[in-house]
């Protein structure tokens, strides 16, 4: 009998946390929820700054690491925005018929979200912009979209060139409090050679060079924190000195004229 009696708390456990949701990949930890300013044009908004920081430095398979980026995220109003700056010192401009037929290999920096944190690929969706701006969108269940007037169905984004490389930012729609979230940068080399696919967060383990293993994804809570912009308080404005200033001068004269009508009486 006591036996029975510990199976069920085992099985409510077992709902409250969700069969599917997966811990592989580990905590990366929570994208604060804002009410400030994000605008997406591939510039950092000074909110990032107190988002959730992430490195994406890590070899995916055997790939060689050339590029590496680091992305601060934050949550507002159902989106998450993700701000990346690329290191990549052999930037290779794509051309129109790649972007469009294969664009995993131009030089780009990919999103995956798995909505529901399963081990289930098929719950991911890709988000990926390339150096000069072009985004795509694509999942294992038949959405492919590459381009302006198409990806934009499905997110918001932009790109900047940058000294280092280039700046990509997105805003990408998610429901739900834990999400699996995987990146992978895309390096091409201007020689032509092989293209290089690097540094997804998560280790892929055993799984070779496949970003698609939703199973060994790391994931994020989603607005458990909240960020905001500290409060600077204004300096006195040169106008109220100014009226102090010339408060004083008029007492001052108002006293002195005082001074001599009382000496004139006498």
């Amino acid at each position: 009998m006591k036996r029975k009696l510990l199976v069920l708390p085992l099985a409510l456990a077992l709902l409250a946390t969700g069969v599917s949701a997966h811990t592989n990949g580990g905590l990366l930890g929570d994208i604060p929820s804002t009410t400030e300013t994000v605008t997406v044009d591939g510039k950092k908004d000074a909110i990032y700054d107190y988002g959730l920081a992430v490195d994406i430095d890590q070899k995916l398979g055997t790939s060689e690491v050339k590029a590496t980026a680091k992305a601060w995220l934050v949550y507002k109003d159902g989106n998450v925005y993700v701000y990346a700056e690329v290191k990549d010192a052999d930037v290779v401009e794509p051309d129109a018929a790649t972007q469009t037929s294969a664009p995993w290999t131009t030089d780009s920096l990919e999103v995956f979200i798995n909505s529901s944190n399963s081990d289930n690929n098929a719950d991911t969706m890709q988000y990926r912009i390339d150096n000069v701006g072009f985004g795509c969108a694509y999942n294992q269940s038949g959405t492919a979209e590459y381009g302006p007037g198409k990806a934009d169905k499905y997110f918001t984004y932009a790109c900047k060139p940058s000294d280092a490389g280039y700046n990509v930012e997105f805003c990408i729609p998610v429901e739900g409090k834990e999400v699996g979230i995987n990146f992978q940068i895309n390096d091409m080399s201007s020689d032509g050679s092989a293209q290089t696919w690097a540094m997804p967060y998560s280790k892929v383990t055993g799984a070779g060079p496949n970003s698609w293993v939703a199973a060994e994804y790391p994931y994020v809570t989603i607005g458990t924190t909240t960020a905001s912009l500290p409060v600077v308080e204004e300096p006195a404005s040169s106008a109220t000195t100014l009226d102090m200033a010339s408060f004083a001068a008029v007492a001052a004269a108002l006293g002195a004229a005082g001074f001599v009508a009382f000496k004139k009486k006498k």
